[in-house]
């Protein structure tokens, strides 16, 4: 989300309008806020997490549906379905990396090889499958990534 954001502040600075990104930033802030007051007590330090996650959902949507408005549709359905593929493909890594640190007891003091050992391992489980399930998918950014790679490992 906050990667669209970033790509669609500039489409509007190229339209010559700086208004709309900061209107709609000051209404990401607004939802935080209003996010960060419904979610802390339930959920905790998770509930500011989660505050912030829906507050960059708003300002992209708000930035997407202002700047489809301006300028016409601009492929909405391949980013649509960009973000699903990305979105599944996350899910199992989620659920791997959340199984592996939990072979560990983060509270206990010591044991720091162990858990730079979990911890590594989980991560790169994670990736590993994120990945693969990416590949599947054809993820075409996964794909892009791994080609952009080759070809810079291959200059040196």
């Amino acid at each position: 989300m906050v990667a669209l954001v970033r790509v669609l502040i500039p489409a509007f600075y190229a339209l010559k309008d700086t208004r709309t990104p900061v209107i709609t930033a000051f209404v990401a802030f607004l939802l935080n806020a209003l996010f960060s007051l419904l979610l802390m007590r339930p959920l905790l330090h998770g509930g500011l997490a989660l505050a912030t996650t829906l507050s960059a959902a708003g300002n992209m949507a708000l930035l997407y549906l202002l700047l489809r408005r301006k300028i016409g549709p601009f492929g909405g359905r391949r980013i649509l379905l960009s973000a699903v593929k990305t979105f599944a493909s996350a899910l199992p890594m989620g659920a791997v990396v959340w199984y592996g640190i939990g072979l560990t007891d983060w509270s206990v003091t010591g044991g720091k090889g162990f858990k730079v050992v979990v911890l590594g391992g989980s991560i790169g489980a994670g990736l590993l499958l994120f990945l693969l399930t990416a590949h599947l998918l054809r993820c075409e950014e996964v794909r892009e990534a791994g080609e952009l790679m080759r070809r810079k490992f291959r200059k040196r």
